[in-house]
């Protein structure tokens, strides 16, 4: 179990803002969605690539995309 455990990395869905603040606190490996409504700021890419982060955007705020993006993700290393 404590193996399996090692192997898994953080899945975070968020809304585009102040919240992507919080990508400042997560461990390398950590994939974020960010929710944005079309607007591109280029800012929380850099900020992703600095933390090795894996860094998604979803331009089109709606459920089915957003399931999309999520089922894309592998969250086992």
């Amino acid at each position: 179990m404590l193996i399996l455990q090692n192997k898994l990395n953080i899945l975070i869905i968020c809304a585009h803002g102040a919240v992507m603040s919080n990508m400042f606190f997560c461990k390398s490996g950590t994939t974020i969605i960010q929710v944005t409504c079309g607007t591109v700021y280029r800012v929380f890419d850099t900020i992703s690539k600095i933390l090795n982060l894996n860094h998604i955007k979803c331009h089109k705020n709606n459920k089915d995309t957003i399931l999309q993006k999520i089922e894309n993700v592998s969250i086992c290393g």
